[in-house]
């Protein structure tokens, strides 16, 4: 490859080509640029450079020289990252407007100088590079006239000023602005392109856009129809939810659920099967429908693990689904149900455990989606927890009544020895300021003495009035309650007392023995001791001597 080829403008590198056109674009034009500065920096510096070799002084000779060289060198880099390339394309115009500003002020060539800088920035830099570039090639002038009015810099001598109104130097103007009209003539087919591309860009945009939103208003009716689907399902599953929480017998419980699945999800029959207590069979507990009566008058049933959905849902505890039941193998075809075309059974689980199944059927084929599934799977979930709170009811009733029925009886052992130990307690209270009244014109009311669900008492009053108020029963019911608690309270009390005493007894009885030491002591200390005890008259110990094992064989 021989040197202008290597630098020629289109002799675009492979990997910017790959980038896309807008960078083969601007690329072009950077290359152009490049090349099209070299003459503009000649025009400058060559006039110093013959100026030295006839031996006039130039103080800037070797930045010109140097500048030269690079603008020459430069198009030759292009393995260079192109920011880099393009912001020393700019500083040439920028450092040029700022040394004609500092030696002769703002001049239009300097003007001409600043705006070639901007334009350069504004086609070949990134957005993030353009905007400080801009900003400091525009700050530059208005920073330098300041310093000048500040005195920080000197003011250009006015003999400076005017020998910058020479004729070379308006040549020199002249040709900045050929630069400036250069550059824009460059940019004018990338800025085409780029409009161009920015055409076919919005109209691409406006086809995706129509084709987006139509796509979307498609789905979003789609969802939200599947939404409203959903949301009424869930409702469903909340208001099952709730009946199973508020319903009173398992036999209500189920018809209620049942009913309620077949309303609100449109479906043909709904049954549910609960495993009796053999394993064996799947007996129907609730069915919708004439059907369901007539099945639930006859006693239907299906084996588990036999040739049913029910069967075979209950024996490997895993929904079986039948989309068209006339392509399903393992069904069992209830003449009362003629008109079923898809058929669900889903287990009823509960802590790995079957307990039964819910057969829901429909007479459209393909009827259950996914989400239907899930939800009605959900409430048999919710079933299976609900027969298993209704077992542990009644198992708690069960241990409630058992512990009530044992409370009375302890009860009532307890207050029987109690008064058998204190025969017949009565109190009894007449009261003085009450008028005389003869028998005839005396009233009853008995008010009972109840403690744990055992009557322990009765409070019995006469009366002058045949009725008391609502107000008078109730306060009566509550003095009968506290009276029933006080004095159970003061019954183990007394045998709190009683149960003391004997131990304080049992622990003299033991320190006394331990004092002595013959057999004679220790009985008279025994038989005294024990004559002590309450209700004791007398007492007598009798020693025995054991039988041996001759005398019982003997005995026998």
């Amino acid at each position: 490859m021989n040197i202008w080829q290597r630098i020629h403008p289109r002799n675009i590198p492979p990997e910017v080509v790959e980038r896309g056109e807008l960078s083969t674009l601007r690329e072009y034009l950077l290359q152009q640029s490049l090349l099209l500065q070299i003459p503009v920096i000649g025009w400058f510096a060559v006039p110093h450079i013959v100026r030295a070799i006839r031996g006039v002084s130039e103080p800037g000779l070797g930045l010109w020289v140097l500048w030269l060289a690079f603008a020459l060198l430069l198009p030759f880099l292009r393995h260079w990252p192109f920011s880099i390339r393009a912001i020393a394309l700019g500083l040439f115009p920028y450092l040029l407007g700022t040394q004609i500003t500092l030696a002769y002020g703002l001049q239009s060539t300097a003007v001409i100088a600043f705006a070639c800088a901007i334009l350069i920035g504004a086609l070949l830099f990134d957005l993030s590079t353009v905007l400080p570039w801009v900003g400091a090639v525009l700050l530059t002038p208005l920073m330098l006239t300041l310093a000048v009015h500040l005195n920080i810099l000197p003011t250009p001598a006015p003999e400076n000023i005017l020998a910058f109104n020479s004729l070379p130097n308006w040549y020199n103007g002249l040709v900045l602005l050929a630069y400036l009209a250069a550059l824009g003539v460059l940019a004018l087919p990338f800025l085409g392109e780029r409009i161009n591309q920015l055409g076919i860009e919005k109209n691409t945009l406006e086809r995706q856009l129509r084709s987006t939103r139509t796509e979307f208003e498609r789905e979003l009716a789609e969802r939200t129809s599947h939404l409203q689907r959903r949301i009424r399902e869930l409702y469903t599953a909340s208001t099952i939810a709730r009946t199973v929480n508020t319903a009173g017998d398992q036999a209500t419980l189920l018809q209620q659920v049942a009913d309620l699945i077949q309303q609100e999800f449109n479906l043909y029959y709904v049954g549910i099967f609960l495993i009796d207590e053999s394993g064996k069979f799947a007996v129907l507990r609730a069915g919708t429908g004439e059907a369901g009566r007539r099945m639930l008058a006859e006693g239907h049933r299906l084996a588990v693990g036999g040739n049913s959905m029910i069967g075979w849902a209950t024996a490997r505890k895993e929904p079986r689904i039948s989309q068209d039941v006339s392509l399903e193998l393992v069904r069992f075809s209830n003449p009362h149900l003629p008109l079923t075309r898809s058929e669900l059974a889903l287990p009823i689980l509960r802590r790995g455990q079957c307990l039964g199944a819910i057969s829901i059927q429909s007479t459209q084929v393909r009827a259950f989606e996914e989400d239907d599934i899930l939800v009605l799977q959900g409430i048999a979930d919710s079933l299976g927890l609900a027969l298993e709170n209704h077992e542990f009811f009644q198992r708690i009733q069960q241990l409630r009544e058992e512990v009530r029925a044992l409370a009375r009886a302890h009860i009532a052992e307890e207050w029987g020895d109690f008064l058998k130990e204190h025969d017949v307690l009565e109190a009894t209270y007449q009261n003085p300021s009450a008028p005389p009244t003869a028998g005839s014109s005396t009233h009853l009311a008995h008010f009972p003495l109840v403690l744990r669900d055992q009557i322990i008492g009765t409070i019995s009053l006469e009366m002058t009035q045949p009725e008391l108020t609502s107000e008078e029963i109730a306060w009566l019911d509550a003095v009968a309650m506290q009276t029933a608690t006080a004095l159970e309270n003061a019954r183990l009390f007394q045998e709190t007392q009683r149960q003391a005493l004997l131990e304080q007894r049992l622990n003299e009885i033991s320190s006394t023995l331990s004092q002595v030491e013959t057999v004679d002591e220790i009985l008279k200390v025994a038989v005294q001791a024990l004559a002590q005890l309450p209700n004791v008259t007398e007492t007598s110990i009798h020693l025995i001597p054991p039988e041996t094992q001759a005398a019982k064989d003997n005995g026998r």
